[in-house]
């Protein structure tokens, strides 16, 4: 009969297969199960066992019945594999690759790979709850939240131009592998792109089931984007997915955030000195829902380097008063999150400079210089920023999954990212978990602080925490028993803090230990009516977007910036300007009626967790123009765009050829009309 091992190291005792418990440690029994791809696996029958470890539990799924054991992977990465390594940043929606076996036939492709896809939902039993692991996106459309529909498109077409870089963006168009794992968005598996000309408007066919389906609240705002769409008006995906943004934050205004934070940290039961760090320092949890209030980090002084407790406490001193400081009121528009990810970035960058310049002043050099780990989050209602830099986490945790955000600094990530590796593989090297860099080791130059934003739809826990507590897989082991408490109620914060530091000393013990939690909770402020409840409540006539909002903008979709769900809009006719729920903005600045520049493509190496918030200068909100009407000026900028470049290019063309006349002219005229020497000179200088 076919067992499971225990994760734990220290013993890998054999269990039955229903235990959820080891027999032997009582450590909860890590059950990876596995998503195979390739047709050599369709050869074995469910209840066979693969190279004496992987039990074929179902069709394409296995499980790794010696989860603490790791894999010796292939003597070179197949271009298949690549695209899953080079997009390890996005793990949050992209599988990672377990392991992997060659084609025994060199005629035949015969090869198998295998994908984690970390925690999936399981039966009491132990055993998977749907076929394919995950649930699809289908399935769990209509039962989701307004926010959480806005959410998962979001985080799709977020991953449009990752996946594109890696020649992989098609496999966003197949369907049936869209699948949900708690809040994220997970694609089944990648394909290779056939061709490299898809586009955002391929989009319309694959999101139909979804836009004409979508919650009451938002129907109007996806069947509008879904015209759009089919329509090829939507130019690019920086586009599509600042109008998802906007539509996001319109829609967030009708939910109430609360978060909850709390921090400690303990130098556990074999160090004599704690080189660990944590912001709040505080004996209660602090509560709030904007940046201000919601900052919690972790720092980790770098192990071995000495006066790694000053590097932590010097960063948790410094780190938090130069981001409050630049903290504003409004974090909406796209220049505003994009000035307050910079502002991270170079406070982060500055603090490390002021380590670096002291170590250079103490004469330390290399293991003498003072370093540390980071890892900082902030929430300002559904956004969260995250930060990191070295081997400190973040797990985000809901009642469904619990995942891995961050991506270790260290040398493992690393032989995984530049396509060297498979991770399993790497962390059994020695010296694997050695970080490739940390705070205040050596100029900003050389720093590269991650920073992500994320969307929060749902409630749920974010876990910031040091090597002490995450070592060995104790998150993944005790997530349900631990965490979940927390997310039902049972259990508050203050109480559950204190326990998983406990925890971490008992069953980890080799080191420091910081834990902080970040509780969200997100509730319905005001009711979300649809168009005809509100039409009846007011006795209006239902006007449909594609009436109200008619000729407003080259693409037609500044019904879908500015749409207000709580109520219907407004009729009124065509030729007058719309009066937008959001007054506070222009019209003519909207987000939809922007021009946008795609970004230039980046190396993979170099592909940041956040690309279409980072938009090139041209992205700038244009001056309104001096003149709204009479005269000529106003009557052509009433025209489109495409008629102004039109009238452009012909005046440009006019006048070119008036130039080259009077310059025939003048040199038939002999010397007469010889243009000055200053001039020739003027025209040589600029040549």
């Amino acid at each position: 009969m076919p067992t499971v091992h225990c994760s734990n190291r220290d013993c890998q005792a054999p269990n039955d297969l229903g235990d959820r418990l080891c027999k032997t440690c009582q450590t909860p029994l890590l059950k990876r199960y596995l998503w195979s791809v390739g047709d050599w696996i369709k050869a074995y029958q469910p209840g066979e066992l693969l190279l004496d470890r992987y039990l074929l539990v179902r069709p394409q799924v296995l499980l790794d019945t010696t989860p603490a054991l790791g894999v010796d992977g292939p003597e070179e990465i197949p271009d298949h594999i690549l695209p899953y390594q080079k997009l390890l940043p996005f793990r949050l929606n992209v599988p990672e690759v377990y392991d992997y076996f060659p084609s025994w036939d060199e005629e035949k492709d015969l090869s198998v790979w295998l994908l984690d896809y970390g925690s999936v939902p399981l039966d009491e039993t132990g055993e998977p709850l749907h076929d394919r692991l995950l649930p699809s996106l289908g399935e769990m459309w209509e039962q989701a939240s307004p926010l959480q529909q806005l959410t998962w498109l979001w985080q799709m077409i977020r991953l449009w131009q990752p996946l594109q870089r890696q020649g992989v963006v098609s496999s966003l168009l197949e369907f049936d592998w869209l699948r949900v794992q708690g809040p994220q968005i997970f694609l089944q598996q990648l394909q290779l792109d056939e061709h490299q000309f898809y586009e955002t408007k391929y989009l319309a066919g694959v999101w139909e089931p979804l836009l004409t389906n979508a919650h009451p609240a938002i129907a109007d705002f996806c069947q509008t984007l879904w015209q759009r769409l089919k329509q090829g008006k939507i130019p690019h995906a920086d586009y599509l997915l600042r109008v998802l943004d906007t539509g996001i934050q319109s829609l967030a205004e009708q939910y109430d955030f609360s978060y909850t934070v709390f921090a400690q940290t303990d130098g556990g039961p074999s160090r004599d000195h704690n080189e660990d760090a944590c912001f709040p320092v505080s004996e209660t949890p602090i509560e709030g829902q904007q940046l201000a209030n919601t900052m919690t980090l972790i720092c980790d002084g770098v192990g071995g380097q000495e006066g790694g407790e000053i590097a932590s406490q010097w960063v948790i001193d410094h780190l938090p008063i130069r981001i409050i400081s630049k903290i504003q009121k409004q974090m909406n528009e796209p220049d505003q999150i994009r000035s307050f990810i910079q502002h991270l970035k170079e406070d982060i960058e500055e603090v490390n400079e002021q380590l670096n310049r002291r170590n250079d002043r103490e004469e330390r050099v290399e293991r003498e210089r003072m370093g540390t780990t980071l890892v900082m989050a902030l929430a300002d209602f559904q956004q969260f920023f995250l930060a990191n830099v070295g081997d400190s986490r973040c797990y985000w945790l809901t009642k469904d999954s619990c995942k891995q955000v961050t991506v270790d600094d260290d040398v493992a990530s690393r032989e995984v990212r530049l396509g060297l590796m498979l991770y399993r593989h790497a962390v059994e090297l020695p010296r694997s978990g050695a970080l490739t860099q940390a705070v205040g080791l050596g100029p900003a130059g050389q720093l590269h602080p991650i920073i992500q934003r994320l969307i929060v739809p749902t409630d749920c826990l974010f876990l910031l925490c040091s090597d002490g507590f995450c070592d060995n897989n104790r998150v993944e082991q005790y997530w349900q028993d631990d965490f979940l408490p927390v997310l039902q109620g049972d259990r508050p914060i203050a109480e559950a803090v204190p326990r998983l530091i406990e925890l971490a000393n008992q069953v980890n013990g080799h080191d420091n230990v910081s834990v902080a939690l970040m509780h969200c909770q997100i509730s319905p402020s005001v009711p979300t009516p649809t168009q005809a409840e509100t039409a009846a409540a007011t006795g209006e006539d239902e006007t449909t977007l594609e009436e109200d909002f008619a000729g407003d903008t080259e693409f037609g979709l500044k019904a879908i910036a500015y749409l207000d769900f709580s109520q219907k809009p407004v009729a009124r006719p065509k030729e007058t300007e719309p009066e937008h729920a959001i007054p506070q903005q222009d019209p003519k600045e909207s987000l939809a009626s922007r021009p946008f520049d795609t970004q230039p493509p980046l190396p993979p190496e170099e592909i940041p967790l956040n690309p279409p918030l980072d938009p090139p200068p041209t992205m700038a909100k244009q001056p309104e123009p001096a003149h709204r009407s009479g005269g000529l000026a106003a009557k052509f900028l009433a025209l489109s765009k495409t008629s102004q470049l039109l009238i452009a290019g012909g005046i440009v063309i006019i006048i070119a050829a008036l130039t080259v006349a009077v310059l025939n002219l003048g040199q038939g005229n002999g010397e007469q009309n010889q243009p000055s020497s200053s001039l020739i000179d003027l025209s040589v200088g600029h040549g």
